[in-house]
């Protein structure tokens, strides 16, 4: 139960939200680091407290329908939570997810600390397949809008990223 009051009070410290917004976001963070899954029926079930997991379900379903993520506030409490000093590790990768009947093809920016990849910035592709050089340039420069250009030490990512235009917005 302290675990869930400590995590409630870091997200409240570096997020802006309601109370009860902050509340379902830590149990919800909880859930997933004891099913290690995105599936929601089995995030339901892990959920602590009284109701039953089909309440959890539908709670968790209005979540994702209806709240828009503000991702550069959640990026930013990200990186303060890491508390690591820059320049920074970032890796670029592309992954695809299922959301229910949903496939997802998701373009992501994440931070590199102590061995995992935090997701910080990213885009949920309109296409199935490698993302654009375009599509590259904008999560960088989403990055470098957030966070300066300083505090990007190293961009890691597989042959796809490769590209001219997308190479010199790193280097410069």
């Amino acid at each position: 139960m302290n675990d869930i009051r400590l995590l409630e009070r870091m997200l409240a410290d570096n997020l802006s939200w309601h109370k009860a917004r902050i509340k379902f976001v830590a149990a919800f963070l909880l859930a997933l680091v004891a099913v290690k899954n995105v599936n929601l029926v089995e995030l339901a079930c892990a959920f602590a407290g009284r109701a039953k997991p089909d309440s959890h379900y539908k709670t968790l379903q209005r979540f994702f329908r209806f709240f828009d993520l503000p991702y550069a506030e959640i990026a930013e409490c990200v990186a303060g939570l890491l508390g690591v000093a820059g320049p920074w590790t970032l890796t670029i990768d592309r992954t695809n997810w299922k959301f229910g009947k949903t496939d997802l093809n998701i373009l992501m920016l994440a931070i590199v600390h102590q061995g995992i990849a935090y997701p910080l910035i990213w885009q949920v592709l309109p296409v199935t397949g490698n993302s654009h050089t375009v599509e590259r340039i904008a999560l960088l420069e989403t990055f470098i809008e957030l966070f300066g250009k300083e505090r990007l030490g190293c961009l890691l990512g597989d042959r796809e990223f490769i590209g001219r235009d997308f190479s010199a917005l790193v280097a410069s």
